[in-house]
């Protein structure tokens, strides 16, 4: 048997991680390089020295590799002048040499100070489809010309929901003036989008964003800072894709939920477009069928232009039926000229459901509510518990009362009212792509209704007073995109059934064909009761005792131009303030963080015009 020789401990020693210069000479370069530290006061450029073998290759917004603490990390160059420091370490290599553009980093600073959030975080969006590339990238050498042109801002609005796509094909034209960024709120919309692509434009059509997967991401992104004139498609993260020579962006559904960022630093799409028009001087366009608020009101201060009216043809009031009336006469007058389309808000059998004899909501022992995932079958919507057995835990009543319905549950009512009818269901994890000729009744939640070439001859808009009584400022605005957005997919003199009274500014709207009925009702509901997009919301989440210190703070910096509010809690506080001001309060809120991240203290959650307000 072999001796067992004793353990011994070795040092280990680390590689070199950069050189340092002891002297400075006339002929060498230093360059101030930005990293994303993950610390956030940090957002200075640190200096390197730049070796002569790379002098002729580095340009301000290249992406390098430089040695900082005990790792090798990215930077991007902000700025290349004559060595003015000793001891420095230097620059390992290039990753890209034309990496970013100065209108990149201004655009990315703009971020910064709209959403209170690190620059160096900010600026590595851009950098999010690099991922770990060993080799360098070549780059075209042609230099961007600073377009002179006036940049145009536009809303242009749709009747019909082809006619969105159909806008959006102008940019898929052999344009030589830039490339073009068209954004989508939804991955079906892209896909839908895509489809719509002929073979010969293709070529020059590529998808980018995080949807992708690794290796089809890298190979899009290097298309992007290599190539020219070309057409991305992408969601709401693409917004940050680094494409050099960007000419024009348009946005389909601006007022899409999907559209705002559920993570740090929680911007939305549209915002951030609108900083990227003007740092880039890129033209903006967006295309849909309703417009939001805040669009709304760009429009009206003639910031925006609108290209066309935005109304619908008047409906004939014969043709369209408001609650408390039922919607089967809807149905069967709209399968007269065609399928029906049928939206509900949710895809379940039935989203809550209470006992039929006391009334009591039907919970989970661990507290949450239950919902019918099927018939007779409760599931609870927090943990995995289910029963095909529940009982009322107040009288044991086996019955329950469904008081709103899902997507599953319609389907079966309306298979036994309409028993010779084909009947389809589409929802987000099973949506229906273009139907055929054929005949039937769709039932589609809100979002994932598919389109028929010739329109649908019925349209039926159900859960309407659920959808305007959520608890969330927005509540009622998104019930109006969600019912014009599927009366785009209507043919003309379709049917028409509003689960809303007749009286409500939404059911007036459609009534009249006018969406600038409900849309100025409520800007003036918003500016009575001081609400976006009049004023801007910042809610703040952190310790109790810090918030209140803040809470006095503002009040004395901003006095007479904010309001604050406390939750119940103490946890989180809700600051309205005024248009003019909004950008002073988030910088004084940025310095507030730093000044934090400085003395190692908890940085504070700060979400700016957030979509649940």
């Amino acid at each position: 048997m072999a001796q067992e020789k004793p353990l011994t401990l070795k040092r280990q020693k680390s590689k070199a991680t950069g050189y340092r210069n002891t002297a400075v000479h006339d002929n060498q370069l230093q360059a101030e390089i930005l990293i994303d530290t993950g610390v956030f006061h940090l957002e200075q450029g640190f200096s390197y020295l730049v070796p002569s073998s790379l002098q002729e290759f580095l340009t301000i917004g290249s992406v390098v590799k430089v040695p900082f603490r005990e790792k090798v990390v990215l930077g991007i160059v902000l700025e290349i002048g004559k060595v003015q420091k000793s001891n420095l370490r230097e620059i390992q290599r290039i990753v890209l040499s034309e990496g970013l553009t100065a209108a990149h980093i201004e655009f990315a600073r703009a971020v910064s100070s709209r959403y209170a959030c690190n620059f160096g975080q900010t600026l590595h969006l851009m950098l999010s489809g690099l991922g770990k590339i060993e080799n360098h990238i070549p780059i075209g050498s042609a230099a961007i010309k600073q377009r002179l042109v006036r940049k145009s801002r536009q809303y242009i609005a749709t009747r019909q929901r082809p006619e969105v796509f159909n806008a959006a094909q102008v940019y898929l034209k052999n344009n030589k003036d830039g490339s073009v960024l068209i954004l989508f709120p939804t991955l079906k919309d892209l896909e839908d989008f895509s489809q719509t692509i002929t073979s010969s434009s293709k070529d020059r059509v590529l998808e980018y964003g995080s949807h992708l997967g690794t290796s089809a991401r890298k190979t899009n992104f290097q298309r992007i800072i290599s190539e020219r004139n070309l057409v991305v498609l992408g969601l709401r993260s693409s917004i940050f894709a680094p494409i050099q020579d960007l000419a024009q962006i348009a946005i389909i559904d601006e007022y899409s939920s999907n559209y705002y960022e559920q993570r740090a630093p929680y911007w939305n799409t549209r915002d951030v477009a609108l900083l990227r028009s003007e740092s880039e001087g890129c033209n903006l366009v967006f295309l849909s069928s309703s417009c939001s608020l805040e669009l709304y009101r760009l429009i009206q201060s003639g910031w925006i232009k609108q290209m066309n009216a935005s109304d619908f043809k008047k409906v004939k009031q014969s043709k369209i039926v408001f609650a408390p009336n039922t919607f089967h006469s809807t149905i069967r007058e709209g399968l007269k000229f065609g399928s029906v389309l049928v939206t509900v808000s949710g895809r379940d059998y039935a989203n809550g459901f209470v006992c039929a004899k006391c009334w009591n909501r039907a919970r989970c022992g661990c507290g949450n509510f239950l919902k019918l995932a099927d018939k007779g079958a409760a599931e609870c919507v927090s943990c995995d518990h289910a029963t095909s057995s529940w009982r009322c835990s107040e009288c044991g009543e086996s019955r329950t009362l469904v008081f709103r319905s899902g997507a599953k549950k319609i389907v079966e009512e309306l298979g036994k009212a309409f028993p010779q009818e084909r009947i389809l269901l589409s929802t987000a994890d099973k949506p229906l792509s273009n139907l055929e000729k054929q005949r039937s009744i769709v039932v589609a939640v809100y979002g994932n209704e598919p389109q028929i070439a010739e329109g649908y001859g019925g349209i039926v808009l159900l859960d309407g007073e659920f959808l305007v009584s959520r608890s969330f400022v927005r509540a009622e605005e998104d019930a109006f995109h969600k019912f014009f957005n599927t009366l785009s997919y209507s043919r003309d003199a379709a049917s028409i059934f509003v689960s809303l009274p007749i009286h409500h500014p939404v059911s007036q709207a459609i009534s009249a064909g006018k969406q600038s009925l409900f849309l100025e009702s409520a800007m003036r509901d918003r500016s009575d009761t001081s609400l976006p997009p009049h004023v801007r919301i910042i809610r703040i989440h952190g310790e109790i005792r810090s918030l209140s210190a803040l809470k006095f703070k503002l009040a004395e910096q901003f006095s007479g131009n904010c309001e604050i509010f406390t939750s119940q809690s103490g946890s989180a506080i809700t600051i309205k303030v005024q248009q003019e001001t909004a950008l002073s309060c988030l910088a004084a809120l940025k310095a507030l963080q730093k000044l934090r991240s400085t003395s190692s203290k908890e940085l504070f959650r700060i979400e700016v015009d957030p979509v649940d307000y």
